[in-house]
């Protein structure tokens, strides 16, 4: 009887462990591999190397970087510069082609030569559907649209974008705004916004990726320059949305994934950050 009694008492506690993770799902991080949930809680997560960005001004101090993207045909990364090393409101902003380890400037795309009356850049992806480029301009109220050597193309009014990344899935875009409801919009190349939702969040919104296989988009939201940031995630899905890591990176403004490894672009000098350097942080992502 006894052990009647025990054995009951274990599957009693088992089924309600099965419980307790069940009601915890909606916090979890998806595996990189597939759709089904990873076995780890929301990740803190540390930078395991520090790239100091390449002077375009004064020695030693980089450049403000405003976005990130990587150009798989070529084999390098896309940075906004929003065009002055300090807050001035006289921006010269352009596009930085970087070589893959983040050493070498390529080529820069003055923006502030080829668009008229443009005020600054923020999130920038590029669309491999025709290998051109679209960033963000929120002090402009504006998503430009620009060819791989900068000729402007096209433009749509939006009030202040920042953040906007490339779903090769469907041939759309998602794009972060500035306000506090409303602030995901999904975009069609026809200029529709099909969808709208109100993403939670502490801090301003800024920057976002596609995860074009899990349809999931990873977000980071600014705090005070001083703690540390969350990376959020909204599964495009189930509309399901929460943290996916805690990282120690206190200005960013730029963020790629891939299955290995986040990067993140910090214009730390601008901001007067914990860490007042422009650089590039890159983090080992936990094993599915």
């Amino acid at each position: 009887m006894k052990k009647r009694m025990l054995i009951i008492v274990h599957l009693g506690l088992a089924l309600i462990s099965v419980f307790v993770l069940l009601s915890y799902s909606n916090h979890f991080v998806y595996d990189s591999s597939n759709s089904f949930f990873s076995s780890h809680l929301p990740a803190v997560l540390k930078c395991s190397k520090k790239i100091q960005l390449p002077d375009l001004y004064e020695f030693g101090k980089g450049f403000s970087c405003t976005g990130l993207a990587y150009d798989n045909l070529t084999d390098s990364f896309l940075v906004g510069d929003i065009g002055s090393l300090e807050p001035n409101h006289e921006y010269k902003s352009q596009i930085v082609r970087l070589s893959p380890d983040f050493q070498t400037v390529i080529e820069t795309i003055p923006l502030y030569l080829t668009i008229s009356n443009l005020e600054d850049i923020q999130g920038i992806c590029i669309d491999t559907s025709d290998e051109t480029i679209w960033f963000c301009s929120p002090n402009s109220n504006k998503v430009y649209h620009i060819s791989m050597n900068g000729y402007y193309l096209d433009e749509i009014e939006m009030l202040s974008p920042t953040g906007i990344t490339y779903s090769s899935y469907d041939d759309s875009f998602w794009i972060l705004t500035y306000q506090k409801a409303d602030n995901i919009c999904h975009l069609t190349k026809d200029r529709t916004i099909t969808e709208k939702y109100t993403f939670e969040y502490s801090g301003t919104l800024d920057q976002c990726y596609f995860n074009n296989d899990l349809k999931i988009i990873y977000i980071t939201a600014g705090t005070n320059y001083s703690s540390d940031n969350n990376v959020y995630f909204f599964d495009t899905n189930t509309n399901k949305q929460g943290i996916a890591f805690t990282i120690d990176s206190y200005s960013v403004e730029g963020i790629w994934l891939d299955e290995k490894q986040m990067i993140i672009a910090n214009d730390g000098y601008y901001h007067n950050a914990y860490d007042n350097r422009n650089i590039i942080n890159i983090y080992n992502l936990p094993d599915s």
